[in-house]
């Protein structure tokens, strides 16, 4: 009789397992988590709700004061932290795919040995949505 639980602890772990690591509707494990993230155009795994990305990497920061969208557009009052975003290319923000339309400023400091641009005034027509 010791050993008669063995089986159904053995089947209730297997479905745990089953589920936790389950192909998502997106095909990759743990996908259905990051779709509704998607729904609120925020990403999972960590991504600063505030980045913006190219290739999957943070090339900059919304500033706080960024305003929404308007007319097929989206505006930002600055962009920092933007040394490595190439404004000839498209950029993801918040479930948004962006290009630069019009920067009104740009400056550069440098503080420890780093390099930090600054973008002012930037609007951006909206050419897509992140894959939901």
């Amino acid at each position: 009789m010791t050993g008669s639980y063995k089986y159904p602890v053995l089947i209730f772990a297997a479905v745990i397992v089953g589920y936790l690591f389950a192909p998502g509707p997106m095909g990759t494990l743990g996908a259905s988590f990051i779709k509704e993230d998607r729904k609120t155009g925020f990403l999972s795994q960590g991504k600063d709700p505030d980045g913006i990305y190219q290739s999957d990497e943070k090339v900059g920061v919304a500033g706080a004061d960024t305003v929404g969208e308007e007319n097929g557009l989206v505006y930002f009052r600055s962009i920092t932290d933007a040394s490595k975003l190439v404004p000839t290319a498209d950029f993801t923000y918040r479930g948004y795919i962006l290009h630069v339309s019009s920067i009104n400023s740009v400056s550069k400091a440098v503080t420890a040995d780093k390099e930090v641009r600054t973008l002012s005034s930037v609007k951006c027509l909206i050419v897509g949505r992140v894959d939901q």
